[in-house]
């Protein structure tokens, strides 16, 4: 199957939760299906990672985000009932690429990734994936009920809008992918798939020795001196806290090598 791919974050390196979701999307799908990634990007900030895209997809088409174009599309939002984070990556040489590939004709299916691309798919005649991840509105709910009191409403702002959008917009697509069926269960329209996340065990290995001692070491070595006053086992912490560090750096240098 040929997969047409939008995203608005270039995927690599999986730092952050929504590249680690995509990172690992593709390289699984890639497995047994053929890729064209259409990704916003920093430039030279993620040009340097190309190489680690480029194995699992086709094509890798890559469209430089604007912030000065974000931050005057934000302005505009007042005109119009968008949420702020599809605004946000609203472009239009983003949509003349999607335009092209979709027109195309050469993709079986169209998988827009995360709400801020949906946009640019909703309209194309292919079957069409909408991937949320998660029912956006619900973080800005709770963030409107949290954040200091003058960013309240707007957060409230920003969750009416999400709420409104992905119901909606839920329609245009042939399904929408939730992690949890507690998010899909939010939207009321479209027909709506919960896929639970898993953990990627190859990003582990080497790694869970260090922590294991360590933390043994350093939590272990504090609970028995708490408990029987000796001394002596204080000077064991520090060497169970460095073992601990070490560990998890390894571990974050294995994440961010791609295991």
């Amino acid at each position: 199957m040929k997969i047409l791919c939008l995203s608005a974050r270039f995927p690599y390196p999986p730092l952050k939760g929504d590249q680690v979701i995509l990172y690992n999307r593709l390289k699984r799908l890639s497995r047994r299906h053929e890729i064209t990634l259409l990704t916003f990007w920093r430039g030279d900030a993620d040009a340097e990672f190309l190489d680690a895209v480029r194995p699992h997809c086709r094509e890798v088409v890559t469209v430089r985000h604007n912030l000065a174009g974000a931050l005057l599309n934000l302005a505009k939002g007042v005109y119009t009932l968008l949420p702020f984070q599809v605004l946000l990556f609203r472009s239009g040489r983003f949509e003349r690429e999607a335009a092209r590939l979709i027109g195309s004709g050469g993709f079986d299916i169209v998988h827009a990734y995360m709400l801020r691309t949906a946009e640019y798919a909703k309209e194309a005649r292919q079957p069409r994936v909408l991937d949320m991840i998660d029912a956006m509105h619900r973080n800005y709910e709770r963030r409107g009920a949290t954040e200091r009191w003058f960013l309240r409403e707007a957060f409230r702002e920003e969750a009416r809008r999400l709420k409104a959008y992905e119901n909606s917009v839920a329609d245009r697509f042939d399904a929408s992918i939730f992690v949890s069926r507690e998010d899909a269960e939010t939207i009321s329209s479209g027909r709506r798939l919960a896929i639970p996340l898993g953990v990627d065990t190859d990003q582990f290995n080497g790694n869970g020795g260090a922590r294991t001692g360590g933390t043994i070491l350093f939590s272990g070595s504090l609970y028995l001196l708490s408990l029987t006053g000796t001394r002596w086992l204080g000077a064991i912490t520090p060497f169970g806290g460095v073992l601990l560090l070490c560990g998890w750096a390894s571990l974050a240098i294995g994440v961010a090598r791609g295991g």
